[in-house]
Parts: C-alpha cells; structure tokens; sequence
C-alpha cells in the first residue's frame, strides 16, 4: 500500500514537474517570438526611415536641378528612384503634372517654371505682333491692322495678367 501510494505521489510530481516544464517552454516561446515581432517591427522602421531619407535626397536633387533645361531622361531617372509612373509622359509638362502631383514640395517650383514658360511665349508672340504690325503698316493694309491690333490688345492684356501672377 505505501508503496502504491508513493509510485502515485511520484506520478503526480511527476506530471506537475512536467507540467512546469511545458508551462517554462510555453514562456520561452512566447518571448522568443515576442522579440523576433520586436525585432521585425525595429528592422522595418529603420528601412521605412532609410527609404524616406532616400526619397527625401532625390526630391532636393530634383530641386537642385534646372528642371527647365534638364534632359527628360534625367527627370524620368529621378521618377524612377521616387517610383513615380511615367509611362506614357513624353513631353517635360506631362512630366511636370506627375511631379506636381506626386511631391507637394515640387509644385511651387514647376508652378513657376510654367508660368515662366506662358511669360516668355506670350513675350514671343508680342514680339511677333509688333513685327507683323510694323510690316503692315508698310503695306498700308487697314483690315488686317485692325484685325493685328486687336490681337496684340489681347495678347498685351494677357501677358500683363501673367506678369501680375
């Protein structure tokens, strides 16, 4: 009878000693994964920063450049570092519309270029004007004078409204 009764007790400290010891591995588990989350939450923000960084280089070369005058490779390579799609973009304005929309610190900077661009076109076609004003002044032809200075009003007009953007 002891001997039944102590071949349970061994039993049942047994199972208690085992039961301990799945409990320990069960905790060492829990914090080895715990930590392997940490770590990977700890990796991922440190490229996330990286990145950012990165992006943030890219974006003040972009600034740095004479984006006026730049190559469209040269723009399309620095999208392509931003992951901006640029397919189907072939002329720098269509670049310039996916920029603007893309990076919000870019937009002042291209928002000038194009009013820089619609300044210097308007002051060509001016030019243009008073040239063909002073050849048909020559010609002495009233209709198309009227009709020229008319457009040269407008154009005036328009490039004025430019310059006070």
């Amino acid at each position: 009878m002891k001997l039944k009764l102590a071949e349970r007790l061994t039993e049942e400290l047994a199972g208690v000693f085992v039961g301990d010891l799945k409990a320990e591995r069960q905790k060492k588990e829990a914090q080895l994964e715990y930590e392997k989350k940490l770590k990977q939450d700890m990796e991922r923000r440190e490229k996330e920063r990286l990145e950012n960084e990165r992006r943030q280089r890219v974006i003040e070369e972009l600034l740095r450049m004479d984006l006026k005058t730049a190559r469209i490779p040269e723009i399309k390579q620095k999208m392509d570092e931003l992951k901006i799609n640029h397919r189907g973009a072939l002329y720098r304005e269509d670049l310039f519309q996916l920029l603007k929309s893309k990076i919000p610190q870019l937009k002042m900077t291209l928002d000038v270029l194009e009013l820089t661009d619609e300044r210097d076109s308007l002051q060509k076609k001016l030019e243009e004007l008073d040239k063909a004003f002073s050849d048909l002044r020559k010609d002495d032809s009233v209709a198309k004078i009227q009709s020229l200075e008319e457009e040269l009003l407008e154009t005036r007009m328009l490039y004025s409204c430019t310059l006070e953007d």
